[in-house]
């Protein structure tokens, strides 16, 4: 499913990339908010950078939940949307003087770390597991 979701996330960020003022110009198309046009394909373009590794993060809370450590899916969900997105958000815009960029960068940065984080703890659980069922059969 991981292979299946980071094919997808990467063919989307491809298109944004190739076709983020199209994209963007869908959202600013009208007088009133064509004044944010440069803004949003800027952000875009950076924003859509963490797509790929999404699915790290959130096969790895499904695969929590599916083995019944729902508390585990909620830290890596909340790691990375609160903890981790917000922080390095912060941290970019005020620590580093990028301003509006920093959060878009420090988002990113937040959400590509923690979906590894949480990867690492999701496959180091899987392991476990394998290695109970192992013991198990072998004593049987």
């Amino acid at each position: 499913a991981i292979k299946l979701s980071l094919i997808i996330e990467v063919s989307v960020v491809l298109f944004v990339e190739l076709f983020t003022p199209q994209v963007a110009y869908l959202f600013t198309y009208s007088k009133a908010s064509a004044g944010i046009l440069n803004g949003l394909i800027t952000s875009l373009r950076i924003l859509v950078i963490f797509l790929p590794f999404t699915p790290f993060g959130m096969m790895t809370s499904a695969m929590f939940q599916g083995v019944g450590f729902g508390g585990r899916a909620l830290v890596v969900s909340f790691l990375r949307t609160i903890v981790m997105q917000v922080g390095f958000a912060y941290f970019m815009a005020f620590y580093t003087n990028m301003g509006l960029v920093g959060v878009w960068v420090g988002m990113v940065l937040g959400n590509v770390i923690a979906s590894f984080l949480g990867f690492l703890w999701g496959t180091v659980t899987v392991k476990r597991i394998r290695e109970g069922f192992n013991l198990s059969a072998s004593l049987v």
